[in-house]
């Protein structure tokens, strides 16, 4: 069992993402709100510690930046 960090900067909005790794779904969520600070949420989701990638699949603002790491 590992940690992903998901980091929004800049929400303004709803953004609607998924996380994947080696094509497998790993996270499936949505932020609402706004923050002027950086947003950070873990998941203890079962991976191993190479390279996730984030996919934002809906988004209502211009502004907001997406990303994402294993951590542990």
């Amino acid at each position: 069992m590992k940690a992903i960090q998901v980091t929004a900067l800049k929400l303004n909005g709803s953004i609607s993402f998924e996380v994947y790794q080696q094509g497998k779904l790993l996270i499936k969520d949505t932020f609402s709100g706004k923050s002027v600070a950086e947003f950070n949420k873990k998941y203890n989701v079962d991976c191993i510690s190479q390279e996730v990638t984030v996919v934002t699949t809906y988004c209502d603002s211009d502004t907001v930046e997406i990303s994402v790491k294993v951590i542990g």
